[in-house]
């Protein structure tokens, strides 16, 4: 009899752990979430993922930008945690809350609903860069019923200007596209044989 009492005790005590770390196994970060959410923390559904300071009017290459992570509606509180993550550029600065993991950005623990990091755009030519970011609004309770989660995504172009020098060789992009050069490449360069600012292939003197 003391035999089987103490085998169900094992039980209830590996069923408690089972239970304890698949609802706290992310309080500390999560990543290769952004797309999909977490579908083990209530429904989706019920708030709305914020991104703000994302270059809305396109990206200039190789710049820096300071964005900040939250969410509305959710179940109320001040425990959460997200996953950010972009195709293209890289990411530093994580603030208060946040750390940098695997080339995404999470959270370093679930005691924050807002979050900053800074991103840094890519070089001219790599075209449009897509955010996407998951995050989660947890009640506190220790299980998944009543968090809420949801997921968004942003799709930001290049930011194009006509006089603009993409590849730093003295020629503008629009000069390279009348030239027949590649204005994202400082080893294609136009040829000016009179050296009058001109190239060959537009030059009429």
């Amino acid at each position: 009899m003391k035999s089987k009492k103490r085998i169900t005790a094992i039980l209830v005590i590996l069923l408690v752990l089972s239970v304890s770390e698949t609802t706290f196994g992310y309080s500390s970060g999560v990543t290769g979430s952004s797309t999909n959410g977490c579908g083990c923390h209530g429904s989706s559904g019920g708030m709305t993922p914020t991104l703000s300071g994302i270059p809305n009017a396109g990206y200039e290459g190789n710049t820096s930008y300071s964005m900040n992570i939250g969410g509305t509606g959710g179940p109320s509180g001040t425990k959460g945690g997200f996953n950010l993550d972009a195709n293209f550029g890289s990411w530093s600065n994580p603030g208060t809350s946040a750390k940098l993991q695997n080339g995404e950005v999470t959270h370093s623990n679930s005691n924050s609903r807002s979050w900053s990091v800074t991103w840094t755009a890519p070089a001219n030519g790599s075209g449009n860069v897509t955010f996407s970011l998951a995050v989660n609004f947890v009640n506190g309770n220790g299980g998944t019923a009543g968090d809420d989660w949801a997921t968004n995504s942003w799709i930001i172009s290049e930011q194009v200007t006509s006089n603009g020098d993409s590849d730093g060789d003295g020629w503008s992009d629009a000069d390279e596209a009348s030239c027949g050069t590649d204005s994202s490449d400082n080893t294609s360069i136009p040829t000016d044989t009179d050296s009058d600012g001109i190239c060959d292939p537009v030059d009429t003197d």
